[in-house]
């Protein structure tokens, strides 16, 4: 006799109704300047732990830095800009990566993480969302944050899209009606 074992799969599912999944998601602080004496960076890592991680990169003010990938997780730590030479970072095209070991050992990291959401409602569908985060506090021994809202849809969908559905609409029904008629 076989025994069953249960064991937890992970799988794509489609969202329930009224739910996407389809939506560009990144993360954005928006109080860097409170901060000059500090240099902030984000590491993009995924819930899956054998996956490898993006690296400590330096966030720039009004910068959102996309999180992408399987189940990502943002997480955010900083350091004294005093502490950092021009040869622990290392530029590449788009972006300036802490490339020194023992200064990650270092960084202050933060009070919470960020994980992409898996599913937002459908009004979200295509759009470019984006979670704003602002740091409550930040001292040599705690870096504080907190989530203010993710960036509302386009205005346009909700103004110029449900009157273009509608006057379809009435344009198919009304060629029935003279099909109809003519018939």
């Amino acid at each position: 006799m076989l025994s069953f074992t249960p064991s937890f799969i992970l799988a794509d599912v489609a969202p329930p109704p009224g739910y996407t999944s389809n939506f560009d998601y990144c993360v954005k602080i928006v109080n860097l300047e409170k901060y000059p004496n500090y240099l902030v960076f984000i590491n993009i890592s995924s819930a899956n732990l054998s996956l490898p991680t993006s690296g400590y990169l330096l966030v720039k003010p009004n910068q959102c830095l996309p999180l992408a990938g399987y189940r990502p997780i943002a997480k955010i730590a900083a350091i004294a800009k005093n502490r950092v030479n021009s040869t622990d970072l290392k530029q590449t095209d788009s972006q300036t990566i802490l490339q020194n070991k023992n200064l990650e050992k270092s960084l202050i990291s933060a009070n919470i993480d960020i994980p992409r959401p898996s599913t937002l409602p459908i009004i979200y569908e295509g759009q470019k969302v984006e979670e704003s985060i602002q740091i409550q506090s930040l001292d040599p021994n705690n870096l504080a944050l907190s989530t203010i809202a993710k960036s509302p849809p386009q205005i346009f969908n909700w103004i110029f899209l449900p009157p273009l559905g509608l006057a379809i609409l009435g344009w198919v029904c009304w060629k029935q009606r003279n099909q109809k008629v003519k018939n």
